[in-house]
């Protein structure tokens, strides 16, 4: 969840990271991105070219419905 309340608009790995404050990249992406793309919470911008440097992350329309049952509870 802390991913998504961070992600605006379209960002970047590194920019998602610095946003939620972590150093370690690989535990970032373990952690925080994998189980986020498996649950499709967030979507890559270049889905076929998943190690690209220009990869952008988004909210995918499962990200939006979790983030607006956060706020339905008060959470977000």
């Amino acid at each position: 969840m802390k991913l998504l309340k961070q992600l605006k608009s379209e960002m970047s790995r590194g920019d998602l990271q610095g946003a939620i404050g972590l150093r370690d990249a690989e535990h970032f992406r373990k952690s925080y991105i994998n189980p986020a793309l498996e649950i499709k919470a967030i979507e890559m911008t270049i889905p076929e070219k998943p190690t690209s440097s220009k990869q952008k992350y988004r909210i995918s329309g499962v990200g939006k419905q979790l983030l607006e049952k956060l706020r339905d509870k008060g959470e977000a």
